[in-house]
Parts: structure tokens; sequence; C-alpha cells
């Protein structure tokens, strides 16, 4: 029975084809799916720009965006005195996401600062995690190095992990970590 053999054979591979081919359309459809909600909330801030928050005074209604602190933020309630509700500290507020990355080539040790994509050009530099991050935050490294890269996540937790500070991050390793609130995962 040979040729039931390799007929079983060659239907096995045709549905393992399949199932990595459905895979990988259900993987681009989440990423067009966020990246479509991320184009909509920068459409909708655009569309409701009030400026820079500093100096802003009176009302704003909700789906009203600033800029505060280097970021874009999107008003979730209506607000009666804008100037008594300041961008990531009142829950008043949620950053905008992109799904353009901002990239920073970096070859020192320096504090990161959430949303952007740090590429470590020189081994052995320590990167060390912001205080005060946001739900949504999220760190990411690359280390386009042949050496070790190092990372403090001072009180952070990674995926409900205590770090051994400093954490190491091997030659041609990175991550992306999104802050839930709770741990970096």
């Amino acid at each position: 029975m040979p040729g039931v053999s390799a007929a079983l054979g060659a239907l096995a591979q045709n549905v393992a084809t399949n199932t990595q081919i459905a895979h990988d359309n259900s993987v681009t459809a989440l990423q067009a799916k966020d990246q479509a909600q991320a184009a909509a909330d920068i459409a909708v801030a655009s569309a409701n720009f009030l400026g820079m928050w500093t100096g802003l005074t009176g009302s704003a209604p909700k789906g009203a965006s600033v800029k505060h602190n280097g970021r874009f933020w999107i008003s979730i309630n209506a607000i009666a005195n804008v100037a008594l509700s300041e961008p990531g500290v009142s829950a008043d507020w949620t950053s905008i996401g992109s799904s353009s990355v901002v990239t920073q080539r970096v070859s020192t040790n320096a504090t990161m600062v959430p949303g952007v994509l740090y590429i470590a050009v020189n081994g052995l530099i320590t990167l060390t995690a912001p205080a005060g991050m946001l739900v949504g935050d999220t760190l990411m490294l690359s280390n386009a190095t042949a050496d070790r890269v190092f990372v403090n996540f001072g009180s952070y937790t990674v995926k409900g992990v205590t770090p051994t500070p400093p954490m190491s991050i091997p030659a041609r390793r990175g991550f992306s970590l999104a802050f839930d609130g709770t741990t970096l995962a």
C-alpha cells in the first residue's frame, strides 16, 4: 500500500500548509485591526485638538485631545476645567497610540521613554525603565550589538517576576513589553 501511504503523507503536508496560511492570515488581520484603531484614534484626536495642555483653561468635551509631556492625550470624559485635570495624572485622559514606531539609537546609558524603540548600538550599556508608567505604556529594545545590554526595570515586574537587576539582554535579541498596571508583559 505504498500509494495510500504517499497520498496520506501529501494530505498531511497540505493540512499543515493550510494551517500555517490560516495562522499567518489571522496575524495579519489582527495587525491591520490594531493599525486601523490607531489611525481612528489619531483622526478623532486631530479633529478635536485643543493644543498644548499647559495654559489651557475651561471645559473640554469627551474626545478632545491635547499634547502634554511629549505625548498626545485624548479625554475619555467631559472635563469641567482642563487646568485641574492633568493628562497622565487624572483618569480623564488616555494616551493616544500610533502604529508608527519612534526609534532611538542609543550608545550610552539612558532612561527609556515609553513608546520609543531603543536600538542599542554599543554593548554593555544600561537602560532604565522610567518611574510612573501608565497602563498601555510599552518599553521596547532591540540589541543590535554582538554583546549584552542591560535593563534596570526598577520596581516593575516582568511577566509577573521581579528580574534580578539589571536584566541582561543577549546579543541580537530584544523585547517589547506593555505595562498592564501590574506587570510588564
